[in-house]
């Protein structure tokens, strides 16, 4: 794993060490996936700034087991692991992306854009939904990363469902390509559209995606209302859903939603929609919320 991933790890274990008490992860915790470097130990133990993986030495000389009272129990965990449960979790622990997490995702969503990048320079007009999806997904798993769902493909029509399913279509105008995936124990979000026509109207709404994005970045800055926000961008809003939506495992605050005040380094993936009546253009934003214009990674 890169040194970008041990350096986040490290800056989010001082973090988390903060609270002066041992913080133990067990494997079937989620978070165990960002912590642990070595998928054999049973559990990690936060203290001190430090990890440590604790497991049988039958199967590590290295691995400890726990030592002293003050330590707690990540939520969730199974009933019957001993130990009293943390009174604090990830919304306190992950409640904004430190910048050394920044820097692993935009290194990974780099890499995830070369590869889908890739398949699509090499498409063939015997390629199809299906076809697409298969080889992102191949090429994706290959890569070292864990798929949330399978990748969504969407042509022309199908771009305006919400969640398409693939099927043996083939792309005439605009195509869309959603990834959800995981590495490190991060998620790694990749969304885009694409056009295959030089058609006004088509080029309009690439253009006014684009715009979308500039007022994100603006307007998501401290001390903005998320109801001031939700205005602003409504018009680019499905509303069938959420305008925004949750990046594990940090915070994330729905707008629209509750009446709230956006602060610096804040989070939050944007659904940027641009519909037609027979395609839309469409993109998931990463946004982190600056003092006075707003990061998209």
């Amino acid at each position: 794993m890169s040194d970008t991933f041990k350096d986040s790890r490290d800056a989010r274990a001082r973090l988390i060490s903060k609270d002066k008490i041992g913080v133990v992860i067990y494997r079937e915790n989620p978070l165990y996936d960002y912590f642990s470097r070595d998928h054999r130990a049973d559990a990690v133990l936060i203290r001190e700034g430090s990890i440590r993986h604790i497991g049988e030495s039958e199967i590590d000389e290295e691995f400890s087991t726990f030592t002293g009272p003050d330590y707690c129990l990540a939520s969730p965990h199974y009933e019957f692991r001993d130990g009293k449960t943390c009174t604090s979790g990830t919304d306190k622990w992950f409640e904004y992306p430190l910048f050394q997490e920044q820097r692993v995702i935009m290194e990974e969503k780099k890499a995830m854009s070369n590869i889908v990048d890739s398949i699509v320079s090499e498409m063939t007009l015997d390629d199809t939904e299906i076809s697409i999806a298969r080889s992102i997904r191949e090429r994706i798993i290959g890569s070292g990363y864990s798929l949330y769902y399978d990748p969504i493909t969407a042509f022309d029509e199908n771009t305006l469902k919400v969640w398409n399913r693939p099927e043996e279509k083939s792309l005439r105008k605009v195509m869309y390509v959603e990834i959800a995936a995981k590495k490190g124990g991060l998620t790694i979000l990749y969304s885009n559209s694409f056009l295959a026509s030089s058609e006004e109207k088509y080029i309009e709404k690439y253009r006014r995606n684009i715009e979308a994005i500039e007022l994100l970045k603006k307007n998501f800055v401290e001390g903005k209302s998320t109801s001031e926000l939700s205005k602003i961008l409504e018009e680019f809003r499905n509303p069938k859903l959420y305008l925004t939506t949750p990046l594990y495992p940090f915070n994330y605050t729905p707008i629209p939603g509750d009446e709230k005040s956006i602060r610096t380094r804040s989070l939050a993936v944007f659904d940027i929609w641009n519909l037609s009546s027979d395609f839309s253009f469409r993109r998931k934003v990463t946004a982190i919320a600056g003092n006075y214009r707003a990061t998209v990674i």
